[in-house]
């Protein structure tokens, strides 16, 4: 198992993926994995976001509020 990942039963590389609005406490939930000795990424800001998934979000997310009406 590689240092700082979570390993299953079958041994396999488990991948968790948070995500949430401001405010929501993923803040609390990357800190607490990263405790937990999970590898969380790399490129990350100073609240803990990964910075990786920025681009997706930014191409994404508009266009999934302008269809659904959300704000």
């Amino acid at each position: 198992t590689p240092s700082g990942a979570f390993s299953g039963a079958d041994d396999h590389l488990m991948v968790f993926v948070v995500g949430g609005s401001g405010g929501s406490g993923t803040r609390l939930v990357a800190q607490t994995l990263q405790a937990a000795g999970c590898d969380i990424g790399a490129q990350l800001n100073a609240s803990l976001d990964a910075l990786d998934f920025k681009p997706i979000l930014e191409r994404y997310v508009p266009k999934v509020l302008a269809e659904t009406g959300s704000c």
